[in-house]
C-alpha cells in the first residue's frame, strides 16, 4: 500500500526565485525546516551572517561557497562554463580560491583573471595549456 505524502503549501516567506545565494540558502533552509542560527553554524559563521544573505541581499565571499554548495547539494551560482573564463570562473568557485590565489597558480595577476573571467581577455596559448592542465585535476 503506497503511503500518500502531504504536500504542505510553501511558507510567505519561500523565495519566489533563487536569483541570489541567499535566496538559495533560504529556500533548504525552509525545505529542511531549520532556523537561521542551525546553518549559521553549519557554515560557522555568525547568525547575523545568514540574515544578511538571505534577507539585505549580501553576499559571501568566494571562500564560503564550497560549504554552501556542499550543504545544499550543488551550485548556488549560474555560470557560464562554455567559455576558458566561465571555466576558470566555475574551478574557483568550487575550491574557493580568490582571483589573486588562481593568478598565483598560472603566474598572473588577479585582474588579469577578471579579465578572463569577464571574456574581456582570453589567455595566450602557453597560459591556456597551464590552465586546461590546472582544471582537468578537478
Amino acid at each position: 500500500k503506497k503511503l500518500k505524502m502531504e504536500t504542505r503549501p510553501k511558507s510567505e516567506f519561500y523565495p519566489k526565485e533563487l536569483k541570489t545565494i541567499g535566496d538559495h540558502i533560504r529556500a533548504w533552509r525552509l525545505d529542511n525546516r531549520m532556523l537561521q542560527a542551525d546553518i549559521a553554524k553549519l557554515l560557522e559563521v555568525c547568525e547575523d551572517t545568514i540574515v544578511g544573505w538571505e534577507m539585505r541581499n549580501t553576499n559571501p565571499t568566494i571562500r564560503q561557497i564550497p560549504s554552501i554548495a556542499k550543504m545544499i547539494g550543488y551550485m548556488p551560482v549560474d555560470i557560464d562554463k562554455s567559455t576558458i573564463g566561465g571555466c576558470i570562473k566555475e574551478y574557483r568557485h568550487k575550491l574557493g580560491l580568490t582571483t589573486e590565489q588562481f593568478g598565483k597558480l598560472v603566474s598572473t595577476h588577479a585582474t588579469t583573471v577578471n579579465a578572463w573571467e569577464k571574456g574581456y581577455h582570453i589567455p595566450s596559448k602557453k597560459t591556456q595549456i597551464k590552465i586546461e592542465s590546472i582544471l582537468a585535476k578537478s
